[in-house]
């Protein structure tokens, strides 16, 4: 369990470094906080980024499978570059860049809108598009509970939308964070998108062993700031609130019928009682009382009821519901400060090493005269404990950026998607290639680097002759006998079967190929030519069998036997 604690511990470690690295504390005349959340809410502006991850391994000491090692030597350099962004605004931006993995480049354009992700790749015989309606928030659940879809359509909005909220987030959190030793402000001269500008340049470096202080201040901060939490809260509150009326009121409405339905029920059940014995004296003797029966048509009980019940009252009332938000948030922190302690005073080497001084996090955040971020390189590297490192000696992560044109009008490239494929219908590997050039970048990265459609598919032989719906293959006059439908699956073929012909359709995304087989018959078509089998083909207790070699063949698969084991491996690249 310990093995690999360590790497549950890197994201943490990282992140909250990243988080705390450049304080928000004013530097002299530079309002640090302001620059940062304005750059956070910018609506518009042009910008080029790159994202670099590099792994420092020593083979020598790693004891991974091969599959693990091709993953090491897949991540060992991979660089996103962002040459040009286009941000029209919150909702509607559009990148060119390309991804360097393996000494391959493969370029992409992309475009995001509230409604759809187009992908255009290098390589790809047409656009890719993601419809992104409805994704922005699983609303099955909502719905589900009665939620009237407009209301979750407003909900959605807000809260994708809402700059008073966003705002009101970021100044909360960024007005948070303090400042690390070491920061420093000079001005400098740097190149923006070719044009020399004079900045002011603030550089911060932290390593491991400074996270946990820094952190435990960052939350005593936002535990004191109680202004700002208020106004977050509050601008939380106007959000969710048409949700959460719409709930309540959903749960009122119900209950009501619950209970309405368990009266009628009653009745219904005493009127028959009385009718099927006429000479009982009291006809009420067996009539059951609704208040005892509804609770539990509604799934919860007595005891629950009231205290849904005042829920209900504090969250619909605004300034009640205000506050119980508030205590909660507070109480929150409170935990959290109460963890980073309790983290703090572990004497675990493995905690002591993952927060050391081997790890640390440095930014350069150069911003002009007029407060706005105009370029960025945040690195991070990360060094696992020695003992634990299962071969990785450091884990590098630089992330660069430049930015212009900020809140000045800016257009978005559109990508046309008249002819595109929908990237809900790529649901197998093979289906991805076949829409690739096999020329390309792309292509020749999924099928020869990282092996996507290889497949291995183990078989043990039948003991006798035939089983009976065992799907396991056999043996019938000297010919290897296999389901046609599983193998063909399983190399994630499409299979369908025809009643009215008898015939079996294999349809191979991979290879392209086409292939019909005939019940009874010793004869197959592949992609348009005849071919003549060792068997026929047989239907077997409502399995389709087909000879080994054939199938595999026409798959792109090939065959090996292990007598020792007795079993048959079908393996395709």
């Amino acid at each position: 369990m310990k093995k690999r604690a360590w790497k549950k511990l890197i994201s943490f470690s990282l992140v909250i470094a990243l988080v705390v690295l450049v304080g928000c504390q004013a530097l002299g005349s530079l309002d640090l906080s302001k620059s940062i959340v304005d750059a956070m809410l910018a609506n518009s502006q042009m910008s080029k980024q790159s994202l670099t991850l590099d792994l420092i391994t020593d083979d020598s000491k790693t004891s991974k499978s091969d599959e693990e090692s091709a993953v090491l030597k897949l991540f060992s350099h991979l660089k996103l570059n962002l040459d040009q962004v286009k941000q029209e605004s919150l909702e509607k931006i559009s990148v060119r860049g390309s991804l360097e993995v393996l000494n391959r480049t493969i370029p992409f354009e992309a475009f995001v809108s509230p409604t759809l992700l187009v992908l255009k790749l290098e390589g790809a015989k047409k656009p890719l598009v993601l419809d992104l309606a409805g994704k922005a928030i699983d609303s099955a659940d909502l719905l589900s509970l009665g939620i009237e879809k407009d209301i979750i359509e407003q909900f959605t909005s807000k809260i994708t939308k809402d700059v008073n909220l966003h705002k009101a987030a970021l100044n909360f959190l960024v007005n948070g964070l303090p400042n690390p030793e070491g920061i420093t402000l000079d001005n400098v001269t740097e190149t923006v998108y070719g044009e020399s500008l004079s900045l002011n340049h603030v550089q911060a470096k932290i390593d491991g062993s400074q996270i946990i202080p820094l952190v435990k201040k960052f939350v005593l901060n936002l535990l004191q700031d109680d202004k700002g939490l208020r106004e977050f809260v509050s601008q939380f509150y106007d959000v969710v609130q048409p949700v959460l009326i719409a709930v309540f009121d959903d749960m009122d409405k119900k209950e009501a019928e619950a209970k309405a339905k368990a009266e009628a029920d009653a009745i219904a059940d005493s009127e028959a009682t009385s009718s099927d014995n006429p000479d009982l004296e009291d006809p009420e003797a067996n009539y059951e009382d609704p208040e005892a029966n509804y609770e539990d048509s509604l799934g919860y009980d007595s005891f629950l009821s009231p205290i849904l019940k005042g829920l209900e009252s504090v969250l619909k009332d605004r300034a009640m519901g205000i506050e119980l938000i508030h205590t909660e948030v507070k109480q929150l922190l409170v935990l959290a400060m109460v963890g980073l302690q309790t983290v703090d005073e572990i004497k675990d080497p493995l905690v002591k090493d993952v927060f050391s001084d081997k790890s640390y996090v440095k930014a350069d955040l150069y911003i002009d005269n007029s407060g706005k971020l105009r370029k960025t390189k945040t690195e991070l590297n990360f060094t696992p404990p020695a003992e634990e490192n299962e071969g990785i000696e450091s884990v590098k992560l630089t992330m660069e950026s430049e930015h212009w044109n900020i809140n000045e009008p800016v257009i978005a490239d559109v990508i046309d998607t008249t002819d595109s494929f929908t990237m809900d219908s790529i649901t197998k590997p093979a289906e991805m290639l076949a829409i690739l050039d096999k020329d390309s970048a792309l292509y020749l990265l999924l099928k020869d680097d990282l092996q996507i459609t290889k497949k291995s598919i183990v078989l043990n032989m039948s003991y006798s002759e035939y089983e009976p719906y065992s799907m396991l293959p056999y043996i019938d006059n000297n010919v290897t006998m296999v389901p046609a439908r599983f193998i063909s699956e399983q190399l994630d073929a499409d299979v369908t079967f025809d009643p009215a012909t008898q015939q079996v359709t294999v349809n191979d995304a991979a290879s392209g190929n086409k292939i019909i087989l005939t019940l009874q018959s010793k004869k197959a078509i592949w992609n348009g030519d005849t071919f003549n089998l060792e068997g026929a083909v047989r239907n077997r207790d409502g399995t389709t069998y087909v000879p080994l070699k054939f199938i595999a063949k026409a798959l792109g698969a090939e065959v090996k036997w292990e007598d020792v084991t007795k079993t048959i491996t079908i393996t395709r690249d």
